[in-house]
């Protein structure tokens, strides 16, 4: 029987293969390694899709923890970069968070000299073998610094040699509705034969101000309130100072000073937090001048993005402290959620947008 030919003549057979249109998944399979509290997570099933989480990783043993619990992951590995190839788990959407310290402006700026650093090739080689539809990576500002610039190419072409598309980006988490000054660079990589549509950096959100996100008003505030640490409490009075001199009352208008750092970085936020570090998370956050007094945990949950329905019970598995740690660490879930949807939507895992729930 003779082969059918196509109008222009050539038979079937002879004519190139039309390229595998891939389906919107019932199920997005979801990883993540050096996950910390996995806020990618958390803003994926904020936004209702159906999600599996098939894998997380964390040394911290109260990560794991916290994580087991709240996202109940198939498996969980302690050490990515210990784990064995056979043991790796495949999925549609990876996403990656190294450790920032090699890379802060705030560290000693070792970057791959740092042990840390070459952790950056943990997600770099799951990718390679895995080939997720949805490559997302989450680091610190100072990546991008000239010095850094050479790493950050070689992450580029590492990615484009797999086949991928990718997008580099800095965002800034109070541009999202979040009360917290958090510059966080991300890398976008989507597989090429997944790639519906170019990927598009999320829209602003706006702002949102730091006193919608504080406790109501305790009997123990006292507004205008100093610490009783003599170093602490010069940096709270001299930002108190330089904020009357514009005209604001910081007993009224709350400033987020922090007082645990030295005079040379004295740094505050108007009716704003700056960047929560690990550190400076973990020994109650900012002073709060129109409470007198430092962060709650709640504040801490709230500046980060958290709503108060998705981690009711946090401390029946961790710490106030641990947690407050963890909190330091995270990618607020607003800033990160709008990435995933957009890069989700670029690689045909979802099929609309809609507006991120805040």
């Amino acid at each position: 029987m003779a082969a059918s030919a196509c109008c222009c003549g050539l038979p079937g057979w002879l004519l190139p293969a039309m390229p595998v249109q891939l389906r919107v998944p019932r199920l997005v399979r979801v990883g993540s390694d050096f996950s910390g509290l996995d806020t990618g997570i958390f803003a994926l099933k904020r936004l209702q899709l159906p999600v599996e989480v098939s894998f997380c990783s964390d040394t911290d043993p109260h990560c794991r923890k916290l994580l087991e619990a709240a996202h109940k992951p198939k498996c969980f590995f302690d050490d990515a970069e210990q784990r064995k190839p056979e043991d790796e788990i495949p999925v549609d959407v990876y996403i990656s968070t190294p450790p920032c310290q090699p890379w802060s402006s705030q560290g000693k700026r070792k970057g791959l000299q740092d042990p840390r650093g070459r952790l950056l090739k943990v997600p770099l080689r799951y990718t390679k073998r895995h080939k997720p539809r949805v490559f997302l990576m989450e680091n610190v500002k100072g990546l991008c610094h000239r010095k850094n610039k050479p790493v950050l190419r070689g992450i580029r072409a590492t990615l484009e040699k797999l086949d991928y598309r990718v997008w580099l980006g800095v965002l800034n988490a109070v541009d999202f509705q979040i009360p917290q000054k958090r510059q966080r660079l991300f890398i976008v990589a989507i597989r090429k034969d997944s790639c519906r549509r170019p990927f598009k950096w999320p829209k602003k959100l706006g702002k949102r101000r730091l006193s919608e996100a504080l406790d109501p008003m305790q009997a123990a505030d006292r507004p205008g309130r100093l610490p009783k640490n003599q170093r602490a409490k010069a940096l709270a009075l001299a930002a108190c100072r330089k904020v009357n001199k514009e005209g604001i009352d910081p007993r009224q208008v709350p400033v987020a000073i922090d007082v645990g750092c030295s005079q040379k970085y004295a740094t505050f936020g108007i009716d704003v937090s700056r960047t929560l570090s690990q550190a400076r998370a973990k020994t109650g956050g900012f002073w709060i001048s129109s409470r007198g007094r430092y962060m709650t945990t709640n504040e801490m949950l709230k500046v980060s993005g958290f709503q108060s329905s998705e981690m009711p019970d946090w401390n029946q598995h961790v710490s106030k402290t641990q947690l407050q740690g963890m909190l330091g660490n995270c990618v607020p879930i607003p800033l990160v959620g709008c990435v995933l949807q957009n890069a989700l939507y670029a690689a045909g895992l979802i099929s609309k947008l809609a507006p991120f729930p805040v």
